[in-house]
């Protein structure tokens, strides 16, 4: 296998998701449960209002 496709092997395997209108009170913890559901959760990234 060449370097591009053992590097688009390895990209294949990652994905990302932007989930909205998570309500104030849900912790990172309450995600990551969750999401471990589906599989191993590498990283997120939690964005909250400012208000």
């Amino acid at each position: 296998m060449s370097a591009v496709g053992s590097k688009r092997a390895s990209a294949a395997k990652e994905r990302s998701l932007f989930v909205g209108n998570i309500p104030n009170d849900v912790t990172e913890e309450m995600l990551r449960e969750i999401f471990s559901e589906a599989g191993a959760v590498m990283n997120f990234r939690l964005v909250t209002d400012r208000v």
